[in-house]
């Protein structure tokens, strides 16, 4: 009977993460508004009423598939942030990843989480307090170890410098007024900007 149950829950995350990953390629494609449940049964190949049985709603769908997305990002960081590849490399791995994300949602669908829904972007702004922000703050101690960082400069100084980068790149018109290579020059500039002198090292 167990291993009945065990299948059955199995088959039941398997379906539930293929839903999620239908509906966000169709969000970070077409925007949240345009997609319907019916679009993401028919890609995920279930029913609409099973979306629905597991989900609740479009907005519980959305959150799952955001939160999914954020969560396996976690988790490349924090490998890489955990690996004994150099400390130079490490920032590169960080630059390809968050030009990973630039490249999979358009300017549509972050409209759609982060203008039009006030509920969404408090809770993504709260997951990146709690787990976004530590894994920086090791980064941090990394750099200042292996003296990439410059050990002059305050950690408050180096978190005022963080905090207005994403501030800015928070900041909807800032993906609508430049192009993907702009954005990936400023996320680039933006790490390296941490470095003290890394041609030397």
């Amino acid at each position: 009977m167990q291993h009945k149950t065990n299948g059955f829950q199995a088959r039941r995350e398997k379906k539930k993460a293929g839903i999620i990953k239908a509906a966000l390629e169709l969000f970070a494609i077409h925007g949240v508004k345009k997609v319907t449940i019916a679009d993401i049964a028919k890609k995920a190949n279930v029913s609409p009423v099973t979306i629905y049985n597991y989900f609740g709603s479009k907005d519980e769908l959305l959150k799952s598939a955001i939160f999914d997305f954020l969560e396996n990002a976690l988790k490349d960081y924090e490998h890489v942030l955990n690996s004994d590849i150099p400390f130079p490399e490490k920032i590169e791995r960080f630059i390809f990843y968050k030009d990973r994300t630039l490249n999979t949602f358009t300017l549509e669908f972050l409209k759609s989480v982060f203008e039009e829904n006030s509920e969404m972007r408090a809770q993504i702004l709260d997951w990146y307090a709690r787990h976004a922000t530590p894994l920086l703050d090791k980064l941090i101690q990394q750099g200042r170890e292996e003296r990439y960082i410059n050990p002059d400069i305050s950690t408050e100084a180096i978190w005022f410098y963080i905090n207005l980068f994403r501030d800015t790149v928070n900041r909807l018109e800032v993906y609508s007024g430049y192009d993907k290579k702009t954005l990936s020059d400023i996320t680039r500039l933006f790490y390296w900007g941490l470095l003290e002198k890394p041609s030397e090292k």
